[in-house]
């Protein structure tokens, strides 16, 4: 079976492929409009009118088939749920501000680093604060400013992302060159990391190079604690879907308790083809590619 988008994928690429299709609401859910417009296009493009787009159906829109990196990080991106533009309205893990397509922290500086880079590279949006709160916002990107600064910037007294921010960051994630700029940044930190890691454990499936990416993005890298969970389940010879179930619960077993079972759900979608994540059900094949494609 060729790897293909179908029926109940959900994503930025999804949302990509909507918007080439035309008048479609770009909403990232791959449901029954989605479908019958893939069918159309498919009987007018002479292809067979199965409703999956695959390779020749991202062709026949006129766009690129996006490569392995891009399928699995917008399957992490819909388990973030904060696409590009998107942030939490409080802090309720301890991490600050999370934001962006792969839930970028003021916890790890990750924020700090890309809204500067947005900052130069794209300012335009920057005219949605008033110039009290411009200023502010240069201060902080011209200096070194502690994580506290920053999260005092964005939560203000109440606590919660103020309106003027949420413009801010939903305008940004609008730009295609803010966009890009995400992924390029997600691609260097966090998934050849994570290619290297599945290549050294011996996994050689793109499932298990999803599952790594979503390791590095959820639960900041795979670390000893996790290879020593690991060797206390694996078997010499085991089958890689077997090994992906260790390593999915081996990742479990070092996230917090209050965490534990959002963890699990995540990384088991990998290990065992398809799951619930948040009450949404997932599964790898709707989502351009097979479970242990290598």
């Amino acid at each position: 079976m060729n790897p293909a988008f179908r029926r109940g994928a959900r994503g930025y690429l999804v949302a990509r492929l909507q918007e080439a299709l035309g008048g479609l609401r770009c909403d990232g859910v791959f449901g029954v409009r989605t479908d019958e417009a893939v069918r159309a296009l498919q009987e007018r493009s002479g292809l067979p009118p199965d409703g999956e787009a695959d390779a020749a159906l991202w062709r026949a829109t006129g766009l690129d088939w996006p490569d392995e990196f891009e399928r699995c990080l917008s399957l992490t991106g819909a388990f973030e749920g904060t696409g590009y533009g998107g942030c939490n309205a409080t802090d309720i893990d301890g991490a600050g501000l999370t934001f962006g397509i792969a839930g970028f922290t003021t916890a790890s500086g990750e924020v700090q680093r890309l809204v500067a880079e947005f900052a130069r590279r794209a300012p335009e949006p920057l005219g949605l604060l008033t110039p009290d709160r411009r200023a502010e916002f240069q201060t902080l990107t011209e200096g070194r400013a502690e994580r506290e600064a920053w999260e005092r910037f964005v939560f203000g007294e109440t606590g919660r992302v103020g309106a003027d921010v949420r413009a801010l960051f939903a305008a940004w994630g609008e730009n295609p060159q803010v966009q890009a700029i995400q992924r390029a940044f997600v691609r260097r930190r966090f998934w050849e990391p994570a290619v290297r890691c599945a290549s050294a454990l011996g996994l050689r499936s793109m499932a298990a190079r999803g599952l790594m990416l979503d390791v590095w993005v959820q639960n900041g890298g795979w670390r000893p604690a996790h290879d020593a969970a690991l060797r206390a389940m694996d078997r010499p010879g085991a089958p890689e879907p077997l090994r992906l179930r260790h390593a999915a619960l081996a990742v479990a077993s070092q996230a917090r308790a209050r965490w534990r079972a959002d963890v699990l759900a995540r990384k088991l979608v990998f290990a065992a083809g398809a799951g619930s994540v948040h009450g949404t059900r997932y599964a790898l094949e709707a989502h351009g590619f097979s479970r242990f494609e290598s």
